[in-house]
């Protein structure tokens, strides 16, 4: 339900294209090779797996692919281990859409963001 309503927003934005969605990490492997996204959102919790693992993956071979993840933990440790982990972005399920597309617009103009903090530069 979160999906579809993420997709049915992403939908009403002149400036978004949702260009693929996937339920798993085999799945989501599949629809990044086949696509070439700007951006990647990704939830913590995937079919069979985590999103930890896609977010390695993402970061061995498409290391310059900014990703947001999105998750119904508000603990600033999901957060920090996130974004050590290569997501450019932290934004809980339970944010307003004004917040993810803040979110969305710092990470794609090259800064990190994280829920309750903002917007901040990508350290080096």
């Amino acid at each position: 339900m979160f999906r579809q309503s993420l997709i049915d927003w992403i939908s009403g934005q002149t400036q978004l294209e949702c260009c693929g969605e996937a339920v798993s990490v085999p799945e989501a492997q599949t629809v990044l090779q086949e696509k070439d996204p700007d951006l990647v959102l990704l939830d913590l919790f995937l079919e069979e797996s985590d999103g930890f693992e896609l977010l390695r993956w993402l970061k061995a071979g498409l290391s310059k692919l900014p990703v947001i993840i999105l998750s119904q933990h508000a603990e600033q440790q999901y957060a920090t281990a996130s974004l050590d982990a290569g997501a450019r972005g932290y934004v809980s399920k339970a944010a307003a859409t004004d917040e993810l597309q803040l979110a969305i617009d710092a990470v794609l103009e090259g800064d990190c963001y994280v829920s309750g903090r903002g917007a901040f530069p990508l350290a080096s």
